[in-house]
């Protein structure tokens, strides 16, 4: 969002030049970039100068854990908050370690459904906490979890001691599997797919934005659009590893991207046709604040009632009912514990 430290790490000034056009300045920065390899690239982005780049990786999705032998199971039943039909994900506990949007997005999915969720942050600081007694606490939350879901930049869980592998080595012994999430903005999937060309791709999906709107240039969407449907294909992830756990057992881990969402969107889903596009937008353009889309909601921790968009999925004859039992509220009101009671406001 800052361009200045991601210029700074390639040896490249703030400013442009006074004759600058947009293909000189792509031309300017791409060369820099090719003086580094990946690995080159990862080390001076995320651990000098603290930037948000990754390796592309390969497939995104679903696999179970080599060697993980914990016995097919379901979640306990919590008293307090009983799975049923209407509400099939309650009792479920979901540890989120996130930011913003993709991540958070994800696990709101899952609660839509009825799972309980626990954010962790850190009191005072950005990231989380080194403190060790915190840490345990963490761990404590995690072993009592059945989901995990981790947002934050590659490596900085590694460094506080809860990355992929440590968590899964935390459960290993206990007698049901975890299912780990990890949340990446680039993440390729093609061969030979380099960070390069998934930040190509970015600007296609803006400039086919903008084009929309008739401009000639890209435009981001007011509404992070990747970071929203990344969040509804790692819920949808996530409901795969439940029943694959339920029948197979072990661990499992759920990779996503907002960079393998918005291949998918350019290449598999494609644009509306001009005439099409036209026909739709005239039809769709005064219903996005439609009053009866909304609906009030109580957050008890705030003392405020919040007018919110409904959930979106409807299903016959109310056989599943989304929605949210717990109100929204800010860092710092839970204390670091899963009550015994998951239906309660706020946990002391």
């Amino acid at each position: 969002m800052n361009a200045v430290p991601t210029l700074a790490a390639l040896g490249l000034p703030p400013d442009g030049e006074p004759d600058d056009t947009h293909d000189k300045a792509f031309e300017r920065i791409q060369k820099k970039v090719f003086e580094h390899d990946a690995a080159e690239l990862d080390e001076l982005m995320n651990e000098k100068y603290r930037q948000a780049a990754n390796v592309s990786i390969g497939l995104h999705g679903l696999s179970q854990v080599p060697g993980s032998t914990q016995s097919p199971s379901w979640w306990p039943e919590n008293s307090g908050l009983p799975s049923s039909p209407k509400r099939p994900l309650a009792g479920l506990k979901i540890v989120d370690l996130n930011r913003v949007i993709a991540g958070p997005a994800i696990t709101r999915g899952l609660a839509e459904l009825g799972a309980s969720v626990m954010r962790v942050v850190s009191p005072h600081i950005p990231d989380l906490t080194p403190d060790e007694a915190d840490k345990e606490k963490l761990r404590q939350l995690i072993l009592e979890a059945v989901i995990i879901v981790d947002g934050y930049r590659p490596g900085v869980m590694e460094r506080l001691g809860f990355g992929r592998q440590a968590v899964l080595d935390l459960v290993r012994n206990r007698d049901h599997g975890i299912i780990y999430v990890g949340r990446t903005a680039m993440a390729g999937t093609a061969p030979g797919l380099t960070v390069l060309d998934d930040s190509r791709l970015v600007m296609l999906i803006s400039l086919g934005f903008g084009k929309a709107m008739g401009l000639d240039e890209a435009v981001t969407s007011i509404f992070p659009n990747s970071d929203f449907c990344t969040g509804i294909a790692g819920t949808s992830g996530v409901l795969d590893a439940l029943v694959q756990r339920a029948e197979k057992g072990g661990s499992y881990t759920v990779d996503t991207s907002l960079n393998y969402y918005s291949q998918w969107l350019a290449r598999s889903v494609g644009t509306y046709n001009e005439d099409l596009f036209k026909l739709l937008y005239m039809h769709d353009k005064d219903v996005l604040f439609n009053p009866a889309f909304f609906e009030p909601r109580r957050a008890n921790a705030i003392g405020a009632t919040l007018i919110m968009p409904k959930p979106v999925t409807q299903y016959k004859d109310k056989a599943v009912e989304p929605g949210y039992k717990i109100g929204v509220r800010g860092n710092g009101v839970d204390k670091p514990m899963w009550p015994e009671d998951l239906s309660v406001e706020i946990v002391q």
